[in-house]
């Protein structure tokens, strides 16, 4: 799961900041890797604190927001925990998967944590 948060931060912060000439902004770029990878290391650390049916019901609400228009939201909640996942948009790429940004809440413990992250498929 780390590695796919990871991974789909990266990917979201090189579609989102992809410049016309790259020599331009190859600072924008880094700046937006570094940040992607520390948030999706954050949300990484609490999936793995959470118990396993707060991480069965965490997953059911990720695969339910992968087929959820723009503006909808699914959340889910345990005894230590809860979420919220809202797609803020949805793409059709040209190759022709379908790409949805999704803004993802984890309370645990009492504190939030928030990433905002690209997911195709």
């Amino acid at each position: 799961m780390f590695k796919k948060l990871i991974v789909a931060g990266l990917a979201f912060t090189l579609a989102a900041q992809a410049p016309v000439n790259a020599k331009d902004n190859l600072g924008g770029i880094l700046a937006g890797v570094i940040g992607a990878v520390i948030v999706g290391a954050v949300i990484a650390n609490i999936v793995n604190q959470l118990d396993a049916d707060a991480k069965a019901k965490r997953e059911a609400a990720v695969r339910a927001a992968q087929k959820k228009n723009a503006g909808a939201s699914t959340t889910w909640k345990s005894n230590n925990a809860s979420g919220k996942i809202k797609v803020t948009k949805v793409e059709t790429m040209p190759d022709g998967r379908v790409c949805r940004e999704v803004r993802e809440t984890i309370t645990f413990q009492g504190k939030p944590d928030t990433e905002v992250r690209n997911e195709c498929g």
